[in-house]
């Protein structure tokens, strides 16, 4: 049973809501005559059951191109969102590979084939980045598919790895050797310059293993005015991350040591930042020649990055309650998380422990009630 409704105006377009068996569809149009004229060609094709696909597909065919539906989907999904400078960059590969004028009609499971084939071969990134690349794509071409300029979206299913529906398992993060050595070759740097700025790179590192943030957005474009001490005695010394990836701010306690570090740091802080020193190409070149050093040049797992999973790992290993690593991480997703779980050994344990309470059937001494000696 089909349902027509009217068209209704959206911004400059105008859109034909219908729903079928249930389905909602709609189709939008650049005016009001062509959305009435498709309302009318939709309805005898309904009521006389004709080729409805065909005369979906004959609306369809060339109307968006890929840079148009990036355009929808940008304005839609994408713009002022956390998200927003990553979906852009990974948009943009898929639209260099199909070309701006390519119709969204014309990318077709084969093509999106060749594009993950291009991916594997020319680039380094590991199956979970191509993933992103990929979904957006997807989510271009469901965008399209939202606004009728496109029958059905081709399916990527298969083209997506398992990692990223299984969560990828966390297996990158130093140990505390590694962290002490690590720490000690950046010290020798730092004896041999005046300026301070290998040194600052040395409470950096720390700060980001301590804390768990983020390299970039939420560490080193941290402002002072975000670290707070304690003034009473009940008040914890904590560091405010407002800018974060999932655009929830979170507050996190100070170690010892990054209390210390940031007390001195916030001091000579200038124009508000804690880091003032530091850049994107300086954290890399510093973290890459002590990469070299320890022998994991060409490591793609020991990045900066590295410092987050260590401080979750930890975490874990340690015994906190995976709901409180959650809550510190930031993690905006529980299967995150989970990806840690199997850095603790022993978290099965509690749960025999659990149902060993009161079990005295357990004890080999006590003999336990069988059909033979229940009356005896």
């Amino acid at each position: 049973m089909t349902k027509l409704k009217g068209v209704r105006k959206r911004g400059n377009s105008f859109m034909m809501d219908c729903t079928i068996d249930g389905v909602r569809k709609t189709k939008t149009f650049k005016s009001m005559e062509d959305a009435i004229s498709f309302k009318s060609k939709y309805k005898n094709a309904v009521e006389q059951k004709g080729d409805v696909a065909s005369l979906e597909r004959e609306l369809a065919k060339g109307t968006w191109t890929l840079l148009e539906a990036f355009n929808a989907t940008f304005e839609d999904y994408w713009k002022n969102k956390p998200s927003e400078k990553w979906a852009v960059l990974n948009a943009g590969y898929g639209i260099k590979f199909f070309g701006e004028k390519c119709k969204v009609i014309d990318i077709t499971g084969e093509r999106l084939k060749d594009y993950k084939r291009h991916l594997e071969t020319t680039t380094s990134n590991a199956p979970v980045t191509i993933d992103k690349k990929l979904n957006c794509v997807s989510k271009m071409l469901a965008t399209a598919v939202e606004y009728g300029k496109l029958h059905k979206k081709p399916s990527f299913k298969k083209l997506l790895s398992k990692l990223s529906k299984n969560q990828k398992r966390r297996k990158a993060f130093l140990t505390t050797e590694e962290e002490r050595e690590f720490l000690d070759r950046i010290l020798v740097h730092a004896l041999e310059e005046k300026n301070g700025k290998w040194k600052m790179f040395h409470d950096f590192v720390i700060f980001l293993i301590d804390s768990g943030a983020r390299t970039y957005g939420e560490g080193m474009y941290l402002p002072a005015s975000d670290v707070q001490f304690a003034k009473k005695k009940n008040e914890m010394d904590s560091v405010l991350f407002w800018e974060t990836k999932t655009g929830e701010p979170r507050s996190v306690p100070m170690t010892p040591r990054v209390k210390n570090i940031l007390k001195k740091r916030v001091a000579d802080a200038k124009n508000n930042r804690v880091w003032h020193w530091l850049t994107k190409d300086s954290v890399r070149h510093y973290w890459d020649t002590i990469r070299a050093e320890m022998g994991w040049a060409d490591s793609k797992d020991h990045c900066p990055y590295i410092c987050r999973h260590t401080a979750c790992s930890r975490l874990v290993q340690r015994g906190v309650n995976l709901p409180i690593v959650m809550q510190f991480m930031g993690h905006s997703q529980w299967e995150t998380t989970l990806g840690y779980l199997h850095l603790a050994p022993s978290h099965l344990n509690v749960c025999a422990e659990a149902l060993a309470q009161g079990a005295d059937y357990a004890d080999e001494n006590v003999v336990p009630i069988t059909a033979t000696n229940k009356n005896a």
